[in-house]
């Protein structure tokens, strides 16, 4: 069982249960990272995941779509309003910042201007809104986004996590969020999701009443949890030397209680043992105590309340010689130190004060200290600081920003414990601001008496805004209640003072020499007269002006009984009801008389009848009252009567006792009188030596601010050494990493020069480098090879020598146009007329170079003798031609071949008819008495018969004869006339419908008949083969043709076959790419060829119903008139 700080999690209630939100930011490369995450997490992790990735602001994000492929969880974009549920993914729409409010997604338009820091926006919204129950997780990304947001998840006890910076494709916000010190796990992406389960399923993320729980008696080894705590105190003081005991009790268990929900430990005993043997979880727990949020310029409300009520007084009616003079206790990491710095620079303008400004700035961590020191900080301040005062008060520096050094110089920064360390003095304001709520009441209240004693008497104190001086009400007044701003009171009582000021000295005095027998004996003498007072004077009190409480004299316990609440100094607050009454008034009338006030005959439960007397007291402007309070049984003269009335003798014995007690009483006059001359001596003594007392001390506390100052002075200068030396040695560094990399890119230049020189060398073409004349100024191996002339002779000469001319136009302008920023060009030919040859053709490539230090930009020339290479191009062309009229011959044989049967049954029926019409006359002849009648009809039968045989054969014999392709203006319509009759026969063979709608007399185009007819046949085979063998209805043949938009002329065949798979598609005008259990898979290249040869284009497409049809398309021509 589980158990946090004594408490388990069986023992809460289903309605104390909580779900963590988790916030995921990534940036560039963050992506996989996500997917990773999502993709690791159970169906039901117990949590919701909101999303934040850096999107375009004009573009529609994919992000939601891509992650539910990835995960089980639903993953929806998130909307204003949007409740939050667990097991489900919120992923940031584009050009939004989403935030949480009680557990509800918020969406505003992403600002139009400035930084946009949309993961610190939802880490931020998370740590206010969960607190303990925040997790933020910072992935892949170039800049500091979500840093801030870490730190404030941290600090409201949530739990972080970051990518490896070493597996993550762009380190910058990981290790921008590391470099903070606010990150629990640095993993690996895929080590993140089961982690993630582990954290969520622990009872710190899952109850929400643990971290504030009152912690149980015990623990399960039996160890009080007193005792354990002791412990851990005891452990960090003696690692850090810092006493958290004082510190306030809700703070640390919530801190604790998040240790070791990171440390995978369920008891409080099981930590403590790990903290007393782990260094490393000592020190983080010392972090975690410690870790605080600030920003600059945070609550802008409280800097315009400087501005208003301190700063004016600050520098009004000042001292020439008196520095401004500013302390910010518990400082944490710089920033309120550097934006009061900066505000009181903006306040004072020109009219910086002669003696200069001091603002110290102290912490109790050293780690946070050294960040003041350095003044470095992301970009992701631009949210607090004005574009304006970045730009005059800190300097930009890659990803971060540093502060001006002349706001640096401002500042002094010290390692210190406000609860036991000696304050500054002389301070004009002490800002101290959120840092009391960390602390306990008594802690707080021995603050408030270092703060009084700091302070000037025209000082300000500024607090946090839930922070407030509780039992320093009496050193402070309020000035502005709002933004928590006090001054010193004028007068401080003489009690505060003692407790201030001892414990102040104390703590800074040198070691004290052993007091003298003097010191001794008046010390007997003040004690003698105490005794006196106590026994023989009435019960007093020395109250001020407000009834605050100076001095107690005598038995004052039976008048007094403190009221319930924080301890106070308040005479009503302290008083016995029956003087609540009295005194008030008593005290109004000697302020107003200036005379002793007498109230007699009051009654009090215990005492009896008691007479108060108030008596005004003034010295040195100060007013203040002595409150005599006198009863019956305390007067002496009443104790004198109840010791006789008590005691009793016989008359002669009453007369030796009356004379022995006159003796006795005159011997007691005289002791008296001597008493009191002594008192009287000693009195002046005391007084001569509290004045040199008083005098020593001043000369004590002058020197202690001298060296004070010194010392401050001694340390800035220090600390500006220290940052001198530091930069210099940066700089050696630097240097001396320059100068390694300027000798290995020097000898990284030979090697290269070296490889460069030996590559020109070794090319095989002519290279040559020309100045802006066009004039060589250096040539290759290959060039002198070539054109026979030695490299020193082309030097400072034109091309022209070796009879490459650059007087072509076109040429000469496009090598002039490199140097003017124009393009390089390659494979620029040029004929050139040649002596021996009769011309020869250059190829120019061309590109502009820098070829010295002086970066001086020229032209590098490649040149290519091409002229056999042309000529064999040529005629590799030339057969690429012949090659292709004999694949289409092929084809076209290939295609009557397919139709031969169909063709054959085309013959035979004509030549059968002339062989009837044939046998039919010669019978008609042989007759005895033959009738020619009918003799021309037959003969006109054989005549037609005849020519349509002739006219099968005319078109098999275009079909079969090679010939080049000629381009001729022919009908569509007879186009599509010449197709069906040669694949009728086929038609009917098959027992196949082609359905052809003519009327297209008025559609011409330009081509090859034989080749176009090629074409048309073999798609028209293609659909046959496709409906061949289903069933009647769908063996049918489409051929067709109409005028698109464009006004070409697109010629259909289509089938009702099965169509074709997507697959196939994309390569069935492949060469050898065939569907068919037989062919070789060239008749639709061939096609394609033939088509794109006549400036068209030839597709396929599947029907909407059933089937495809092969579409061509060719420019159409105008009918002629």
């Amino acid at each position: 069982m589980v158990k946090v700080l004594g408490v388990s999690l069986h023992d809460q209630t289903e309605g104390a249960m909580k779900s963590a939100i988790v916030g995921i930011g990534a940036s560039a490369g963050g992506l996989e990272a996500i997917s990773e995450i999502l993709g690791g997490l159970p169906s039901h992790p117990g949590v919701a995941i909101i999303v934040v990735q850096h999107l375009d602001r004009a573009r529609d994000s994919l992000l939601s779509e891509i992650l539910r492929r990835r995960t089980n969880l639903p993953v929806i974009e998130a909307r204003d309003g949007l409740p939050i549920a667990s097991d489900h993914v919120y992923v940031i729409p584009p050009n939004a910042t989403l935030t949480v409010d009680g557990r509800v997604l918020r969406l505003s338009p992403r600002a139009a201007t400035g930084i946009h820091m949309p993961i610190d926006a939802l880490f931020r919204s998370l740590a206010d809104d969960c607190g303990e129950a925040a997790v933020g997780i910072v992935l892949s990304g170039a800049d500091s986004d979500g840093s801030a947001g870490m730190q404030a998840i941290k600090h409201a006890g949530g739990i972080t996590l970051a990518q490896d910076p070493n597996t993550a494709r762009v380190s910058g916000m990981p290790q921008s969020a590391i470099e903070t010190g606010c990150v629990d796990f640095v993993l690996p992406a895929v080590e993140i999701a089961p982690e993630l389960v582990r954290l969520c399923a622990h009872a710190y993320l899952r109850s929400a009443d643990i971290p504030e729980a009152v912690v149980a008696d015990t623990d399960s080894d039996g160890a009080t949890v007193g005792e354990l705590f002791r412990r851990i105190f005891r452990r960090l003081r003696l690692t850090h030397g810092v006493d958290f005991s004082a510190y306030k009790a809700s703070t640390l268990r919530r801190r604790l209680a998040r240790r070791m929900a990171v440390q995978r430990i369920g008891t409080l005993a099981e930590y403590t043992a790990l903290l007393e043997n782990d260094s490393k979880e000592a020190a983080a727990l010392y972090q975690d105590f410690l870790i605080r949020v600030t920003s600059f310029f945070r609550d802008p409300a409280t800097f315009s309340a400087l501005i208003e009520h301190v700063f004016p007084r600050l520098i009004g009616g000042r001292s020439p010689k008196a520095p401004i003079r500013i302390w910010v206790p518990g400082c944490a990491t710089g920033e309120e130190v550097y934006s009061i710095a900066i505000a009181l620079l903006e306040y004072l303008g020109d009219l910086l004060p002669p003696a200069g400004i001091q603002i110290f700035g102290t912490d109790i961590s050293e780690a946070a200290i050294e960040k003041c020191r350095v003044g470095t900080y992301s970009d992701s301040i631009a949210q607090d600081v004005s574009a304006d005062r970045l730009r005059r008060y800190f300097v930009r520096q890659n990803s971060h920003y540093v502060i001006a050094r002349f706001v640096r110089d401002l500042c002094v920064f010290a390692r210190q414990d406000i609860t036991r360390d000696p304050p500054f003095s002389r301070l004009d304001l002490v800002s101290c601001r959120n840092v009391l709520i960390y602390l306990g009441a008594a802690v707080q209240g021995r603050i408030m008496q270092t703060f009084r004693y700091a302070l000037q008497p025209s000082g300000f104190l500024l607090l946090g805004p839930s922070e407030s001086v509780g039992q320093g009400a009496e050193l402070f007044e309020s000035i502005d209640k709002l933004h928590r701003l006090y001054k010193p009171r004028p007068t401080m009582s003489s009690a505060a003072a003692d407790r201030a000021l001892p414990g102040v000295h104390g703590s800074i005095a040198a070691p004290q020499r052993s007091p003298e027998p003097l010191m001794e004996t008046e010390s007997a003498v003040r004690h003698a007269d105490r005794l006196l007072l106590a026994r023989y004077s009435p019960a007093g009190i020395v109250v001020d002006d407000a009834l605050n409480i100076l001095q107690f004299r005598g038995e004052t316990a039976p008048f007094l009984a403190p009221a319930s609440g924080p301890p106070s100094l308040n005479l009503l607050r302290i008083a016995r009801p029956e003087l609540l009454l009295t005194v008030p008034p008593a005290v109004d009338e000697a302020r107003a008389s200036g005379k002793v006030a007498r109230r007699t005959g009051l009654t009090i439960d215990g005492v009896g009848k008691v007479d108060l007397e108030v008596i005004p007291l003034r010295q040195a402007g100060d007013v203040a009252y002595l409150i005599l309070l006198e009863s019956e049984s305390f007067r002496t003269i009443g104790r004198r009567e109840r010791l006789i009335s008590t005691t009793s003798f016989s008359e002669s014995e009453q007369d030796q006792h009356l004379a022995y007690l006159e003796r006795e009483n005159l011997e007691l006059r005289e002791f008296l009188k001597a008493t009191m001359e002594q008192h009287e001596a000693a009195k002046e003594e005391l007084k001569s030596a509290h004045e040199e007392v008083l005098s020593a001390n001043e000369e004590f506390q002058s020197t202690n601010e001298e060296l004070e100052t010194s010392k401050e002075e001694l340390q800035s200068a220090n600390e500006e050494l220290i940052t001198t030396n530091d930069e210099l040695r940066e700089r050696n560094r630097e240097l001396a990493a320059l100068n390694m990399q300027l000798e290995n890119a020097q000898q990284l230049s030979d090697r290269a020069h070296a490889l460069a020189e030996a590559i020109v060398e070794t090319v095989r073409e002519p290279l040559v480098v020309l100045d802006h004349n066009l004039n060589v100024l250096r040539t290759n191996r290959a060039f002198t090879t070539q054109f026979g002339v030695a490299v020193e002779d082309m030097k400072g000469r034109s091309l022209d020598v070796v009879g490459v001319a650059l007087g072509d136009e076109t040429l000469n302008q496009r090598l002039s146009a490199i140097l003017t920023d124009g393009p390089a060009f390659t494979d620029f030919e040029v004929v050139m007329p040649h002596s021996r040859e009769g011309r020869r053709i250059l190829s120019f490539s061309a590109r502009k170079i820098a070829v010295d230090a002086d970066r001086v930009e020229r032209i590098l020339l490649a040149i290519e003798d091409v002229t056999e290479k042309s000529a064999r191009i040529e005629m590799v062309r030339e057969e690429l031609v012949e090659l292709r009229s004999n694949l289409a011959h092929a084809g076209r044989v290939t295609a009557l071949g397919e139709l031969a049967s169909g063709l054959a049954h085309e013959l035979r029926q004509p030549l059968t008819a002339i062989l009837t019409d044939a046998q039919a006359a010669q019978m008609l002849l042989r007759a005895p008495d033959p009738d020619l009648v009918e003799l021309p009809e037959i003969l006109a039968e054989i005549v037609r018969d005849s020519q349509r045989a002739a006219g099968v054969i005319d078109r098999l014999g275009k079909m079969l004869k090679r010939q080049p392709m000629v381009l001729a203006r022919m009908s569509v319509e007879d186009l599509l006339k010449d197709v069906t009759s040669l694949v009728h026969g086929d038609i009917v063979r098959r027992g196949i419908s082609l359905q052809t709608n003519l009327g297209y007399r008025g559609m011409f185009v330009q081509g090859d008949r034989v080749h176009l007819s090629q074409v048309l046949i073999n798609l028209v085979i293609n659909a046959m083969d496709a409906v061949d063998g289903l069933e009647q209805a769908r063996r049918r043949v489409v051929l067709h043709a109409r005028t698109n938009a464009e006004g070409w002329i697109e010629i259909g065949v289509a089938d009702a076959g099965s169509g074709i798979p997507h697959e196939a598609m994309k390569k069935i005008f492949e060469p050898f790419f065939t569907t068919k259990p037989s062919g070789m898979g060239m008749g639709l290249a061939i096609s394609r060829t033939i088509i794109e040869a006549h400036n068209g284009r030839l597709w396929a497409e599947n029907n909407p119903e059933l089937g495809a049809t092969f579409w061509l398309a060719m420019p159409a021509l105008v009918e002629q008139a």
